[in-house]
C-alpha cells in the first residue's frame, strides 16, 4: 500500500514531508522544490499527473488529487517540482513555476504509459498496468525518460455559439485523464495536445463549470444560456494533429455507445457513423459552421459544415419546446433503438424534431437561415406520437418524404408491405417533398404492433426509418363464435387498389385472379390469426365489385361476409360462395 507524502525541500535545505491522507493544500515558499513520493519505496507514484489551474498546481496520483500548492505560478516564486524527488532533477522531469503554459488550466506532466494497441492490456489488466508502469519507473530513477511528442488537439464546442470558459478534459480507451484545457470564448474553441505515443480511442468532456451563467448563445432565442450540463465526444487519436467536435449529436453518440465511465473502445467509435446518418449529418466529429456564424451564407449553397449547423439548430428549436438542451437530449437517447445494423427513430421523437424546426421557424433568428422537414431524414408519418389507431387506418396515411424530383420512383416500406409511386409534376413541392398515400388495405395487411416505415428514391439507399404503434385490434368488429358475420357500410371506391409492392388504377370490370389469390391469402393469414372480425373491418372499406353484378354507387350498400364459405380443409374461402346484398358482390383485396 502507498504511504504518499509532499515533500517540500526549502531554501535553506530544510526538509518537511507532509502525509498526504487527504487532499493537503499549501501555499508554495520562494525557492522551494516539492515532489510527491511514495515513503515504502522512496519513489515517486507511477501514476503521476501535474496539472496547472491558474497559479496553482494540482498534484494528482491515479487520477486523483492529492495536493494542491497554491502560488506555485506567482510572480518570483522561482518555485520547483522535482518528478523524481531529486534536489537538481533534469529539465525534462522538472515542472518550474515560472513557466507560461499555453492555458490557464492544462496538464504540465504526465507520466504516460505507452500501448502498442487495444490486445495489448485489457480494461482489468492491471498486474499487467503495473509491469509496465515500473519499468517505467525505473527508468525514471535512471533519468532516461524521454519528453514525448504531441500533437495537436482542438476541440471546438458547439450547442450554439460558445461564450464561456467551459472546461475540456481527455481520457484514453482505459478512462486514464491524459489532457486537459478550456473554451476560449472568442473562438469557441480550446487548443491542447496529446502525446503522439498514444493512438487509440479517445473520449472528450465538455463539462459547464460556471453553475447557471450563461455558456452559449442559442440559436431559436439567441438568449446566453447555460449548458448545465456536460457534452462527449468519442474520436480517434492516430498520432497525427485532430480535430474534435462537441456537440448534442456526438453527445447522442456517446450515450448510445453505452459507455462505462470514461472508457471507450474501436467499437464505440462505430456509433459516430449511425448517429450522423440518422440525422443527415456526414461527419458528427468535422467543423460545425452554426447560423450564427458570420460566415453562415446558404445562399449560394449549404455547405456540409452549414447544414451541420442547420440540425443543430433544428435542436435547438426542439429544446425550446421541451425546456433543455438535456431535456432533449434525454428524449431522444430514450427514442433512438436499433433496427438491424442502423438506427431509428420513434413517432414520438419524429414529432419532437418537426416541433423544433416550426420553433426555430418562429423564433427570433428564423431570417438566418431556412430550415424545413427536409432536415429530418427518417419519412414523417402524418400520425399522432401514439401511432396509428383505427380511424386512421380506414382514412389512409400520408407519409412524407424529401429529396425528390420529378419523375423518381419511391417505395414506401411499410412493415412488410411496400407501396411505390412514380412521382408527377403535381406530386413534388418546391423543397423536394412528396406526399404518399398508404391506403388501409396497405395498413391492415401489414398487421399491428411496432413497424418500421422507411422510404428508398429509385436504387438509392433505404432512409433511416421511424418505428410507429400500430394498433387497431380493439376497434375491430365483434362476431358470434358460430356465425363469423359482419355488416359493414362499402363505399365503393375503386380507383385505387393496393397490393404488396404498387398503388395503381385497375380495371374495375374484372376480378383477376392474382387479386382472388390474394384475398383468399389474407383471409386465410387472418383466419389463422383468429383476427377475422379485423379483416372485415379493414378490408371492406376498400372493394372492387365483381363483374358478375352491377356496380351500384348507392351509400347504403353493404356486404354480408359468413363462414360457411370456408373451406375447412384449405382454410380458405371461395370467393364466389361469400353470401352478399342482392345488388353487388364486394370481393376484399
Amino acid at each position: 500500500m502507498k504511504n504518499l507524502v509532499l515533500r517540500e525541500v526549502l531554501k535553506d535545505q530544510q526538509v518537511v514531508e507532509h502525509p498526504l491522507d487527504q487532499i493537503f493544500q499549501i501555499t508554495a515558499k520562494q525557492g522551494a522544490i516539492y515532489s510527491v513520493i511514495d515513503t515504502n519505496t522512496e519513489i515517486n507514484p507511477d501514476d503521476l499527473l501535474l496539472v496547472r489551474i491558474g497559479d496553482q498546481l494540482e498534484v494528482r496520483v491515479a487520477d486523483k488529487a492529492v495536493a494542491n500548492i497554491d502560488d506555485f505560478y506567482g510572480t518570483g516564486n522561482d518555485t520547483l517540482y522535482s518528478v523524481n524527488g531529486a534536489l537538481q532533477p533534469p529539465a525534462d522531469l522538472s515542472v518550474s513555476g515560472n513557466q507560461t503554459p499555453n492555458s490557464l488550466e492544462s496538464i504540465v506532466w504526465w507520466q504516460y504509459v505507452p500501448i502498442n494497441s487495444e490486445t495489448d492490456l485489457t480494461q482489468n489488466s492491471s498486474e499487467n498496468i503495473t509491469n509496465v508502469v515500473a519499468v517505467t519507473t525505473e527508468a525514471a530513477q535512471d533519468d532516461e525518460i524521454t519528453v514525448s511528442e504531441h500533437a495537436n488537439l482542438t476541440v471546438a464546442a458547439t450547442a450554439g455559439q460558445f461564450q464561456s470558459d467551459a472546461s475540456i478534459s481527455i481520457y484514453d480507451r482505459f478512462g486514464t485523464l491524459i489532457g486537459m484545457g478550456t473554451i476560449d470564448p472568442a473562438t469557441s474553441q480550446s487548443e491542447l495536445s496529446i502525446t503522439k505515443d498514444y493512438q487509440g480511442p479517445i473520449l472528450v468532456v465538455l463539462e459547464d463549470n460556471n453553475g447557471e451563467a450563461g455558456d452559449y448563445i442559442d440559436e431559436t432565442t439567441d438568449d446566453l444560456t447555460s449548458l448545465d450540463t456536460s457534452l462527449r465526444a468519442m474520436a480517434l487519436a492516430d498520432g497525427d494533429d485532430l480535430f474534435v467536435s462537441v456537440t448534442p449529436l456526438t453527445e447522442l453518440a456517446a450515450r448510445e455507445a453505452n459507455l462505462i465511465g470514461h472508457n471507450v473502445t474501436s467499437s464505440n467509435l462505430e456509433m459516430n457513423d449511425k448517429i450522423g446518418k440518422l440525422f443527415g449529418v456526414e461527419d458528427i466529429l468535422a467543423p460545425v459552421t452554426t447560423v450564427l456564424d458570420q460566415h453562415f451564407a446558404a445562399d449560394d449553397g449549404v455547405s456540409v459544415s452549414e447544414h451541420y449547423g442547420l440540425v443543430l439548430a433544428s435542436l435547438s428549436g426542439a429544446d425550446h419546446t421541451t425546456g433543455h438542451i438535456s431535456t432533449t437530449l434525454n428524449h431522444l437517447e430514450s427514442a433512438i433503438t436499433s433496427n438491424g445494423d442502423v438506427l431509428a427513430l420513434t413517432q414520438g421523437a419524429v414529432i419532437l424534431l418537426k416541433e423544433g424546426i416550426g420553433a426555430f421557424e418562429a423564433g427570433t433568428n428564423a431570417h438566418l437561415a431556412d430550415i424545413n422537414m427536409s432536415l429530418i431524414q427518417p419519412p414523417i408519418v402524418d400520425v399522432p406520437a401514439d401511432g396509428v389507431d383505427a380511424q386512421a387506418r380506414n382514412s389512409g396515411v400520408s407519409v412524407v418524404v424529401s429529396g425528390v424530383d420529378v419523375g423518381d420512383s419511391v417505395t414506401v416500406n411499410w412493415g412488410d408491405k411496400s407501396v411505390t409511386k412514380v412521382l408527377c409534376t403535381t406530386d413534388v413541392q418546391p423543397d423536394g417533398m412528396a406526399h404518399i398515400e398508404i391506403n388501409s388495405a396497405i395498413i391492415s395487411t401489414a398487421g399491428i404492433g411496432y413497424l418500421s416505415v422507411n422510404y428508398q428514391i429509385n436504387d438509392g439507399t433505404p432512409s433511416p426509418s421511424v418505428i410507429l404503434e400500430v394498433d387497431t385490434i380493439y376497434d375491430a368488429v365483434s362476431l358470434d363464435e358460430d356465425a363469423y358475420n359482419s355488416v359493414s357500410t362499402c363505399p365503393l371506391n375503386p380507383t385505387e387498389f393496393a397490393n404488396d409492392t404498387k398503388t395503381s388504377t385497375p380495371d374495375t370490370t374484372a376480378i383477376s385472379q392474382t387479386d382472388m389469390n390474394l384475398a383468399q391469402e389474407i383471409v386465410s393469414d387472418l383466419w389463422e390469426q383468429e383476427t377475422m372480425g379485423e379483416f372485415y373491418e379493414h378490408l371492406i372499406p376498400d372493394t372492387l365489385v365483381s363483374d358478375t353484378q352491377m356496380l351500384n354507387l348507392n351509400t347504403g350498400t353493404s356486404a354480408e361476409f359468413s363462414d360457411e364459405s370456408r373451406d375447412i380443409a384449405t382454410n380458405t374461402f371461395d370467393l364466389l360462395h361469400l353470401t352478399a346484398a342482392p345488388e353487388s358482390l364486394a370481393m376484399p383485396i
